[in-house]
Order: structure tokens, then sequence, then C-alpha cells
């Protein structure tokens, strides 16, 4: 007893408890494997972003070619804006970003809820209406759409990449050199396995 009392007094910043120091703070495995299912989480987001992305470059090719409106019943339907793994971040806020960032997030919710409810409203538009509408599509609103997804795109690709360095650099700082061994060396996926799983 009374050289762990000598330790601690000798060794103030060294932990005692294994288990804590393993489960706790910066570097832990706690902390590697919450940054392993947050970059996981951003795989979706960026699947959602290019979804999106991809419905948008279908509409817009198909009203760009579209000359006339009459063959396009309405409402037009040209895929689902995807927004599930969006609400789940804006609601979680798992990344550890600052509050510019979760207001360019909650702007493109906002956003893309819009472009949602705008094919609804062309079904009870009339013709002229329609076209007008079509051809606000083509033009500014097309290119703003376009821009708009590339930017939040290209912003999920730059956090997924920062943190899967990090993550990187976390793990050969434990001695391994990918997270499936520093894994099975710890038998962590029975040992965190509903935190893994969640």
């Amino acid at each position: 007893m009374k050289k762990a009392i000598e330790d601690c007094l000798t060794n103030p910043e060294k932990s005692d408890s294994h288990v804590l120091e393993s489960i706790t703070g910066r570097g832990s495995l706690y902390e590697i494997m919450r940054m392993d299912d947050a970059r996981r989480r951003i795989e979706a987001l960026i699947v959602e972003a290019q979804t999106n992305q991809k419905n948008h470059q279908i509409r817009k090719k198909i009203v760009d070619e579209l000359i006339d409106i009459s063959i396009i019943p309405f409402p037009v339907s040209f895929g689902i804006w995807r927004t599930k793994c969006l609400d789940f971040l804006l609601v979680n806020r798992y990344l550890d970003e600052d509050e510019r960032f979760y207001k360019r997030a909650e702007g493109t919710l906002r956003f893309l809820e819009n472009l949602r409810l705008h094919s609804p409203w062309l079904s009870i538009m009339n013709e002229k209406d329609k076209k007008s509408a079509l051809e606000y599509y083509k033009g500014t609103i097309g290119k703003f759409i376009t821009r708009a997804l590339q930017i939040w795109l290209d912003l999920l690709n730059e956090i997924y990449q920062k943190i899967t360095k990090r993550m990187q650099t976390m793990i050969s700082e434990t001695g391994f050199k990918t997270l499936r061994e520093l894994r099975s060396s710890y038998d962590l996926d029975k040992a965190y396995g509903g935190f893994i799983d969640f």
C-alpha cells in the first residue's frame, strides 16, 4: 500500500487504472470506436448526398432537353430527395464540428425539403405556369441546386478525410496498423459489441 501511495505522489499524471485509461480520453479505445461510428455515419451522409446530386442531374437533364411541356404528366417525379441521414445528424450532432457546420446542415435540409415540396405544386399549375416553373429550373434554380449540392458533398468528403486521418493516427499510436487488428487484439467486437453495432 505504501509503494502505491508513493507511486501516486511521484507520478501524479500516470493513471493507476488500465481499464479507465483505455475507455476515457483522447486516444482511448472508446474514442477510436466513437470516431469509427462517426466515420460510418458520414459515409451514409455522403451516399445520401450523392443520391440527391444524381437525382438532380437526372431532373436537370430531362428539363434541359424538354421541348414540349405537355409530354410530361405532372406531378413530375424523378426520384426522391433523401434526408434521413441529414435529419439524424441534426438531431444527434454526433460530429465534433462547429456551429457554422450545423447551420449549413440545417440550411441544406431546409433546401431539400423545399425541393421536395416543389413537385406537387407543379401538378396544380396551368400549362403557362408549368412552363415558367420549368424554365426557372433550367436557369437560376437549376444552377443553384447544382452548386449547393456539390458544396455540401465536398464538405462531407473533407470531414470524412479528416476523421479517417485522425482515427488512423490514433490507431497507430496504440501500436496497431488497422482498426481490425486493434479490435481483434482486444476482442473489441465482444467488449464493445453494443456500441460498435449501434
